[in-house]
């Protein structure tokens, strides 16, 4: 009886073929991705060009001096105070527009600063100096390191507390606050660490005072055991306690006991001191 003579792939030849698919797969994705973000920064390099520029008009047309900040929305700027800041927070983190997934850790990539992913625009002008930087929101918090991370926008004590709510952080789990470059220290500080009952650390390195101000760490809780101070030529202010240098050294010519507090001379500003002797 004749029958058909029926031919298929081996299953050799189906594993062949199934390597060689990989293969182009892994190949291309790479590749694939690769192009993908570089799109994504030439859509945050195009963005941050123009918050720049939109930035330096309404600075120039205001006649505006010293440090302002605004922040870059719907292809134009917001100059952001404290009266605004937390519906500018409210934009920045919900509508951010940046694409790119890599950490600018220097602007060189994007031309601005932070994590451009869900973020948008801030560009701050000093004169003839423009800088930007990528924020998800005027205050960030990071749960892993119990860190909350603030701007001079925020120096006010109900902000913070709005913005906490939003975050659905309370005052009482941070541990440590960081001021970032620019920050700029008024006399309202002191009103930003109500309710910060478990507060360790307060890093003001990057931050400059406004002007001197003895009274400005009064209400400093009782819980931090380490201050950075701002680094600025400015000086006078008084933190309760006494506090020690790294050295373990508590100089009365540097620091003097005005019976509610230390006050705190210039010469020790940008260095770390502490509740505790780091020594003992």
């Amino acid at each position: 009886m004749w029958t058909k003579n029926k031919k298929g792939f081996t299953l050799a030849e189906l594993l062949i073929v199934v390597a060689i698919i990989a293969v182009l797969v892994a190949i291309s994705i790479p590749i694939f991705t690769s192009q993908l973000e570089k799109s994504r920064i030439a859509t945050d390099q195009a963005n941050v060009r123009s918050a720049k520029v939109a930035a330096a008009a309404e600075y120039m047309s205001n006649g505006e001096s010293g440090s302002v900040s605004y922040l870059y929305n719907d292809g134009t700027v917001t100059k952001i105070n404290l009266t605004n800041s937390m519906a500018l927070d409210k934009v920045a983190s919900e509508s951010g527009y940046g694409k790119s997934t890599k950490e600018d850790t220097d602007g060189s990539i994007t031309g601005a600063t932070g994590m451009p992913k869900d973020s948008v625009v801030e560009v701050t002008i000093n004169g003839s100096a423009i800088t930007a930087r990528w924020i998800q929101g005027l205050l960030s918090y990071d749960s892993s390191k119990k860190t909350l991370t603030f701007s001079e926008k925020n120096l006010n004590n109900k902000a913070i507390g709005d913005e906490l709510a939003r975050l659905g952080v309370s005052a009482s789990e941070v541990q440590v606050i960081v001021a970032p470059e620019g920050s700029s220290i008024t006399d309202n500080t002191k009103s930003l660490f109500k309710g910060f009952t478990n507060l360790k650390k307060v890093d003001l390195s990057k931050a400059t005072l406004a002007k001197s101000s003895y009274d400005m760490y009064a209400d400093m809780p009782d819980s931090v055991e380490e201050i950075v101070l701002p680094n600025t030529d400015k000086g006078g202010y008084d933190i309760q306690g006494v506090w020690y240098t790294a050295d373990g050294k508590w100089n009365p010519s540097l620091y003097y006991d005005k019976g509610n507090g230390t006050r705190i001379s210039k010469s020790q500003n940008g260095q770390t001191i502490y509740k505790k002797n780091p020594k003992e």
